[in-house]
Order: C-alpha cells, then structure tokens, then sequence
C-alpha cells in the first residue's frame, strides 16, 4: 500500500522512538520524508533541527518545499522529558529545567505550525500532528517537573 505516495512531510525528533517510527511507516507508504533531529549519532538526518531554534524549524520546512515542491505533512514529534532540580519546596526551586522543557515540547508546537501554516495555506491544504505527553494527566514519580507544576496548579486554584 502506498497511502502517502506523492506527499511531503516533515518529521522532527525522528532519530528515536516515535518520530523513528513514524519516518519509517511514511516512507512505507510511499512519502517524501524531510528528516531532522538533533541526536546526530542516532540517525541519519537531512538537516539538523534543533527545535527550540525557531530559525531551524523554518529551514526544515523550507527544505521540504525545495527539495518537493510543497509540505503536505508537518509531525512534530520532538520532545524532552526533562527534570527539574529538586529542593524542598517549591520556592527555591530552579526553573531552568522547566524553561527547556516548556521550550522543546510547547514552543516548538507553535513554531511549527507557524511555519507549516506559512507553505500550507497558500495550498489551502495540509496536516499537521503533534505529539503529547500523557504525563501532564498521570504524573510519574520519575517526572519531578509535572509534580511540582501540578503541585503550582493545585496552590493556584485553591487559592
């Protein structure tokens, strides 16, 4: 079966686990895959795309539309779990593991819908998918950062 013959997608975070994955069943079925990651020694990548760096993911995009004429499919795959620094309460806490965090998994969503909405609507036509964490609901004890903002929701809310 060849249900994506003929279609452009970009794929971020394709060196591993899903993104690695999900490459492999689009190019199965017959897309054109732009692949990009930043874990250079786990794969092979047609351009390297750091996410956080919204200049990159444009240049990802951008590649796609040069090297296939049009992007039908962006996934944005990429994401960190990441840790934040545990103390003993929660105003002492270090955000900077937070902050790359929020960067890699919510930034990126929009940076790459911004720039595939830039070549897809033109067309008046495209996908794109992005990939979550179902940490946010089920906290793990292994995640410290959903812990402590869920922790920061809860004080929030109940005043």
């Amino acid at each position: 079966m060849n249900e994506l013959a003929g279609k452009v997608a970009v794929i971020t975070g394709e060196a591993s686990g899903i993104g690695k994955a999900t490459a492999a069943e689009f190019i199965k079925n017959g897309a054109k895959v732009i692949i990009d990651d930043v874990q250079d020694d786990h794969g092979r990548s047609d351009t390297r795309c750091d996410v956080v760096d919204e200049a990159q993911v444009a240049t990802a995009v951008d590649l796609a539309v040069d090297r296939h004429g049009h992007l039908d499919v962006l996934f944005n795959n990429a994401g960190v779990s990441g840790t934040i620094r545990r103390k003993d309460d929660v105003a002492s806490m270090d955000l900077s593991g937070f902050d790359r965090v929020m960067a890699v998994n919510a930034r990126k969503a929009l940076a790459g819908i911004k720039h595939a909405a830039r070549v897809m609507a033109p067309r008046r036509r495209g996908c794109v998918l992005c990939t979550a964490s179902g940490a946010g609901r089920a906290p793990r004890p292994d995640h410290p950062h959903v812990r402590h903002l869920i922790a920061i929701v809860r004080a929030t809310a109940c005043g």
